[in-house]
């Protein structure tokens, strides 16, 4: 923790050294907040906490993407097409247990298996599947879905967490240079007070007004 406080107090002097060598003015909280949000890692971090959860929510929704399938099964021997058999399908995946498929068929050669054998312009086909059971209320695919949403819900909470966390941390640290800059400035002025006082006594010494012990006492003080 009081590493932490010794870095944000650099990293304030350096935003305010910067300001005051432009501006030649102090730098207000306000403004130390504002350099903080622009430039600070930890702001940085934050904003990635959301992007993310964001970024994992896109591929739960990706499995319910179209998915599309092909397969091609041939064999050609001494210029003889023994048999050629396409399938080409898609399926439809909602947020329900409902899946929708259609697709088509094709096949043609000398030697095709009678089972395999499809009209000249190919056997379409179209469908519909249902989860029962276990899969009615859910499955793998929305489990995912829904909990990609959590997380992208609370991760703007976790992200202000953060952002609240550097803010705390911010102000004390101003305020701790702010009381140091007070002291300085408090020993400053008395040690300024002090050699206009020690001058003032070594000319009333050399005056003859004043002992010479009277300047060593004032050095001390």
């Amino acid at each position: 923790m009081k590493n932490n406080q010794i870095l944000l107090l650099c990293f304030i002097f350096n935003c305010t050294t910067a300001i005051a060598q432009d501006t030649s003015k102090a730098i207000g909280l306000p403004a130390v907040l504002q350099l903080v949000g622009q430039n600070h890692p930890m702001v940085k971090y934050s904003a990635l906490i959301p992007f993310k959860a964001g970024a994992a929510l896109t591929i739960a929704r990706g499995n319910f993407d179209p998915q599309f399938n092909y397969f091609r099964d041939q064999k050609y021997y001494d210029n003889t097409n023994y048999y050629e058999l396409q399938q080409l399908g898609l399926q439809l995946n909602t947020l329900s247990p409902i899946s929708i498929n259609a697709g088509v068929e094709q096949a043609n050669g000398t030697y095709l298996n009678p089972e395999e054998k499809t009209p000249s312009g190919g056997l379409y086909y179209s469908g519909v599947s249902v989860s029962l059971l276990r899969n009615a209320l859910t499955d793998k695919r929305r489990t995912l879905l829904r909990q990609s949403k959590l997380i992208r819900e609370q991760s703007f909470f976790e992200q202000q967490i953060v952002l609240n966390e550097l803010g705390r941390e911010i102000i004390g640290a101003y305020l701790d240079w702010v009381m140091a800059e007070k002291e300085k400035a408090i020993y400053t002025r008395a040690i300024t007070s002090v050699e206009e006082r020690l001058v003032a006594i070594r000319q009333e010494v050399i005056a003859g007004s004043k002992a010479e012990i009277d300047t060593l006492e004032t050095y001390v003080l």
